[in-house]
């Protein structure tokens, strides 16, 4: 086996820990996220709650940038 092959194996053991350390700091912040936004939302209840001018701004403004 080359250096580089060496060299693989040792950062491969560093970069297994980083991803294990990334996903244990992301873990409460993907579990807060989907408390806050359920999969199944009722939209006619957010429908309720935004005036439709703002509804129709947002959309306006999407079409413009896109």
């Amino acid at each position: 086996m080359g250096t580089n092959g060496v060299l693989k194996l040792r950062a491969d053991d560093v970069i297994e820990k980083a991803k294990h350390e990334y996903e244990k700091k992301l873990a409460p912040i993907t579990e807060l996220m989907d408390s806050l936004f359920q999969k199944k939302e009722d939209l006619e209840e957010v429908k309720k709650l935004v005036p439709i001018s703002t509804w129709y701004r947002s959309i306006r403004y999407k079409t413009e940038k896109s």
